[in-house]
């Protein structure tokens, strides 16, 4: 098989299975030494020192050929409610020496994901752990500053909320305060905890110095219509909007708050509105009128979905919506619809 469609199939695999698959066919390290095989490495999922030491050695030996690289912040762990990503007293002693050889070492490398905690345990020391990670930062700021063009994907970053402790926060203003680190950013994720109350709007000035934003996600309670038309005339073309049960906890409807009819999109072909439902009742009121939405998402809804929301939903959608996706639900099966076919027959009629 040619080298280019061997590399795209070992994208698909973890950095580690790469290396497996290379001792036990040892023909295949002509794969492994070209881009084709490392147009994305992420690390810092799994946290011990023994996988950090082996992920550094990889950055070390194949880092140069590295296009796109996704590291996460803290520890990944999964709460009875959703995944989240928790520092602990192992953050320091495996990320930062990855984080390092990702700047030292990934000379080809046109973008980062940064996946940020959202707790961090009694026993680690937030202060000291925040300064090393911003001299981490500096640092890659000056790789980044060295390129033409570098994204920086920044994702699960924080809202206020009485059980997060300040750390938490701290790297959303860190980004705010850093008028380079905004000029960089593509993607901006800030529904790690989408608990708004404390924090009930992003800031606009925060979204004004992003030129380069092209994809937002946001609590649908956090943002508003103007804010939107702003960065939409910037070049956001693909905005997620989750709504969850803060959302309903504070009577916000998005009947009263959006006009999407009069938003102004230059080029509306490039431009898609993604909801989010998650661990929430959703009624037909939910649903407005919307000519830009791409894609709808039920995530652990807790009453069943019927058929009158579904008809609902094709009845305002149908004509944009490319994707539809339904996830677990944790408390009853959430869907309830008769006939699959009679839908899909309603939706292409």
């Amino acid at each position: 098989m040619p080298t280019i469609e061997l590399g795209y199939i070992f994208n698909f695999l973890d950095w580690k299975d790469k290396l497996n698959l290379q001792e036990a066919f040892p023909e295949m390290s002509r794969i492994l030494t070209t881009t084709y095989a490392w147009k994305t490495f992420s690390a810092g999922k799994q946290k011990d020192l023994q996988r950090s030491k082996e992920e550094v050695a990889c950055v070390q030996r194949y880092g140069h050929l590295f296009q796109h690289c996704i590291l996460w912040l803290g520890r990944p762990c999964r709460t009875s409610w959703e995944c989240t990503c928790l520092f602990d007293s192992l953050f320091m002693d495996s990320v930062f020496p990855v984080l390092a050889s990702l700047v030292d070492k990934c000379k080809v490398m046109t973008s980062l994901r940064l996946y940020h905690p959202s707790h961090v345990t009694p026993e680690s020391d937030d202060t000291q752990i925040f300064k090393q990670y911003q001299r981490a930062i500096d640092k890659l700021l000056m790789y980044a500053l060295c390129k033409r063009t570098f994204r920086l994907e920044l994702c699960g970053l924080q809202y206020p909320n009485e059980q997060i402790r300040p750390i938490s926060l701290r790297f959303l203003d860190y980004y705010i305060s850093n008028p380079q680190v905004l000029d960089m950013v593509t993607v901006l994720d800030v529904s790690g905890n989408a608990d708004g109350r404390l924090h009930p709007v992003l800031p606009l000035f925060c979204l004004q110095a992003m030129p380069s934003l092209v994809t937002l996600k946001v609590p649908i309670h956090c943002i508003t219509m103007a804010t939107i038309q702003c960065v939409v005339l910037k070049s956001l073309q693909n905005l997620y909007l989750l709504s969850n049960d803060s959302t309903v906890d504070l009577s916000h409807f998005e009947l009263k708050h959006f006009d999407w009819l009069h938003l102004h999109v230059p080029h509306a072909q490039n431009f898609g509105v993604h909801y989010i439902f998650k661990q929430r009742v959703i009624r037909d009121t939910d649903f407005v009128v919307n000519p830009f939405v791409r894609s709808i998402c039920l995530d652990s809804l807790c009453k069943p979905l019927t058929d009158d929301l579904l008809l609902v939903m094709a009845d305002r959608y149908g004509k944009s919506l490319e994707l539809f996706a339904l996830v677990h639900s944790a408390w009853m099966p959430s869907l309830r619809v008769s006939d699959f076919s009679s839908l899909l027959a309603y939706v292409r009629g």
